[in-house]
């Protein structure tokens, strides 16, 4: 008995131990996305939606069509169609602070999040605020909302951004850098100072689209409209 014991108890510990690697691979698999490119994002859940961790950085639409890198500013603003471009036009901000698409590219039916993924609406910004203490009676407003609340400091991350980062604890685990954008001029700016993401919620201007700003100096999260010009980060929302 005791021989047979000696045998059975190393396989069973050996299936337990073979359960929970696969349990855990399964999860980890599970907490990212990887897009066309291959570029692995981790994802968090906020309000019911699982959401991108990181800015997207793709240079391609999920069905392999090429998106346009536009760097020249003269051509920037007269684009009429999808585009994306680096922070500050530099490569190497690709891997920290992602890509700058603008609306076309957000609007473009090719697709830009990964398959099974979409570019959030207002409403599922709103979501997620209301989850981080957002009150119901300033979810819809055209303004910076709740900085008692400290919203956009519970996105924001403690590092990439300029002093002072009010508010800056990332208990969300959202980690928004501070990228800056793109104007419709084609000029930068705000890098490490702002960071701004456009919805697909068409505003109350013709063209325009709601986004959200987070910034160095204020503690809430800003609500606005914004024209297709920009170009804003971009964070993926699982359908």
């Amino acid at each position: 008995m005791k021989n047979a014991l000696k045998k059975i108890l190393p396989a069973a510990a050996a299936g337990i131990l073979c359960l929970f690697v696969a349990v855990r691979c399964q999860k980890e698999e599970t907490d990212t996305v990887t897009d066309i490119d291959g570029n692995l994002y981790k994802t968090i859940v906020i309000g019911g939606n699982t959401w991108m961790a990181e800015n997207l950085r793709t240079t391609k639409f999920r069905d392999g069509t090429a998106i346009p890198l536009v760097t020249a500013e003269a051509e920037w603003a007269g684009l009429t169609g999808a585009a994306y471009c680096w922070p500050e036009n530099n490569a190497t901000n690709k891997s920290t602070y992602g890509g700058f698409y603008n609306g076309y590219a957000v609007f473009d039916s090719h697709g830009l999040c990964p398959t099974g993924w979409h570019i959030p609406s207002d409403g599922d910004w709103i979501d997620l605020e209301l989850e981080l203490g957002m009150p119901q009676g300033e979810a819809y407003l055209d303004a910076i909302r709740a900085e008692t609340q400290n919203v956009g400091g519970k996105l924001k991350a403690t590092v990439n951004w300029d002093a002072p980062n009010l508010g800056a604890n990332n208990s969300s685990d959202f980690t928004a850098y501070g990228t800056g954008y793109r104007r419709p001029s084609g000029e930068f700016a705000w890098f490490r100072q702002w960071t701004g993401y456009l919805t697909t919620t068409p505003a109350t201007t013709q063209g325009n689209c709601w986004m959200r700003y987070l910034g160095y100096d204020i503690q809430g999260i800003d609500r606005h409209e914004r024209d297709r010009q920009y170009g804003y980060s971009v964070r993926c929302v699982k359908d």
